[in-house]
């Protein structure tokens, strides 16, 4: 036995650190992600997106409500992951969210892959890794554990980045394609969007020799030319299919969206700088002036690593100014600078930790209890602010479906088929959830609050979901109050007074 054990042990070593990365990110991206509150922007809508394309059976044309979206109008990439995976796991928050997980997953595993190969160093690794996880920036409102658009778009990118820099240091055509691959994936993610990356690798390769070669060399523009065939392809069918589509695309997600303040909020300038460091990267954000001070330096850090930190220095200071003369500016646009500064910032606190070790004289155990600290300050507060953030949203009435209708999903009520009174404008939150009672055998019927006033309320059961709507149903209907859900009521309808 002992020798199977010996043998095995030889042949299979388990890499701990690793796995206790890993279980970390996992933790850290997953941590919550079943919640039931759908967000209303965007969240909301993408999820009734793909119960559309599966119910339809269309996978070219995004609907709502039965007709072609001109409202959301972004390539189709991430609705297929979630039309897949609400079809493989059902209709239900996690499912809508869990392609947005495993993108957040696989950008961390990206920074962690490049710091250990390319930059030679597990340190840095592991810890650009563990800042990514931990900056509200990313793991936070829109980007790694919402099933929005951004954390699939800033894991392409984020490749596209890496592997681009690889090319320009290596001169290997592999990265050349590797990156337009990925930067093709993220062009079908968010389109214009997506576009961004172009000046900020360039920029960044100006910084190095090889990316000032690269830059002279036809096949890197054939390389990107070919990145935008899939897209190009995509409008092509998706205008042929449904004509208008082209001009509605035009305005919401390129020209309109840089020229004109087509949300209702709106921010100033450097509101992207100032979110970068607080609350973008929270406790991180000291150590991003030290990594960027790396770049400038001859001899405080290797060849590779200072190179680097040029290139990743230039790369997020082009992003954020591009992102900033747009007069549309909302927080979750810069999401795709966080992977560059998480490096940045990993490679200022190994520097530090490296000079507290050999020129401070520091102890071991001090270096590992100060970065242990270091860890679980950001950790801390970001579990705090999530939490804080979710508890404040259930006085939202907006999201008030969230915590009413999952239930009835779920205990597949005596009630297989009742009214739902329909109280708000916008309504993607609420169809998402009656397409989830659907699937679960539960059959509402969803009617107009303005029914309620015009006296067109039929007897039999309904649901209201708020104070205001009970009260005026019962000043004109004879109701029988059933039972309580959530901050809702199931009554029956006994006919008009």
């Amino acid at each position: 036995m002992a020798f199977f054990r010996q043998r095995f042990r030889a042949t299979n070593p388990l890499d701990w650190p690793k796995l206790g990365l890993l279980a970390a990110l996992l933790l850290l991206f997953a941590w919550n992600v079943g919640a039931p509150v759908l967000h209303v922007w965007d969240e909301a809508r993408l999820a009734v997106n793909a119960t559309e394309m599966l119910r339809s059976g269309d996978w070219l044309i995004t609907r709502y409500e039965g007709q072609p979206d001109l409202w959301n109008t972004k390539p189709p990439l991430l609705i297929w992951l979630q039309a897949g995976s609400l079809g493989l796991f059902g209709y239900s928050p996690w499912a809508v969210r869990l392609p947005s997980v495993l993108a957040a997953l696989a950008t961390a595993g990206a920074l962690y892959r490049f710091g250990r190969a390319v930059l030679g160093s597990r340190f840095v690794g592991t810890f650009a890794a563990l800042i990514l996880a931990t900056s509200p920036g990313f793991n936070g409102t829109h980007v790694a554990r919402f099933g929005d658009y951004d954390a699939l778009l800033t894991f392409g990118l984020t490749a596209a980045a890496l592997s681009w820099y690889r090319y320009a240091q290596e001169q290997q055509g592999r990265w050349l394609w590797r990156g337009a691959g990925w930067f093709a994936l993220a062009l079908l993610t968010k389109s214009a969007a997506a576009v961004l990356v172009l000046p900020a690798v360039a920029v960044g390769g100006l910084a190095l020799p090889g990316g000032r070669r690269a830059l002279r060399q036809w096949p890197t523009y054939v390389a990107i030319a070919a990145a935008f065939g899939p897209l190009g392809l995509f409008y092509g069918l998706r205008e042929a299919a449904a004509p208008g589509y082209l001009a509605a695309t035009w305005f919401n997600d390129w020209y309109g969206r840089f020229s004109q303040h087509i949300v209702t909020v709106q921010y100033p300038w450097w509101i992207y700088f100032q979110r970068l460091l607080f609350p973008g990267l929270m406790t991180w954000s000291w150590l991003l002036p030290v990594g960027a001070w790396l770049g400038l330096s001859a001899t405080l850090v290797p060849g590779p690593k200072r190179r680097f930190a040029q290139f990743a220095g230039l790369f997020v200071l082009t992003f954020l100014v591009l992102i900033s003369v747009a007069r549309t500016r909302l927080g979750w646009y810069s999401a795709p600078v966080y992977p560059m500064a998480a490096l940045l910032c990993a490679l200022g606190l190994e520097h530090l930790a490296r000079q507290a070790r050999l020129r401070w004289h520091w102890p071991a155990t001090a270096v590992t209890g100060t970065l242990a600290v270091a860890l679980a300050v950001p950790t801390g507060l970001l579990l705090h602010h999530e939490h804080a953030r979710r508890e404040a949203e259930k006085t939202d009435p907006l999201l008030r479906y969230g915590y009413q209708l999952p239930p009835l999903a779920a205990s597949r009520p005596r009630y297989y088929t009742f009214s739902i009174l329909q109280e708000d404008r916008y309504h993607a939150v609420l169809n998402f959830y009656v397409a989830a009672l659907r699937q679960a055998g539960v059959q509402p019927v969803v009617v107009p609050a303005e029914d309620v006033t015009l006296g067109r309320l039929r007897p039999g059961l309904l649901f209201v979901g708020s104070e205001p709507m009970l009260r005026s149903v019962q000043q004109r209907y004879y109701t029988k109050l059933l039972m309580p859900v959530a901050s809702g009521v199931f009554l029956r309808i006994l006919g008009p007074k």
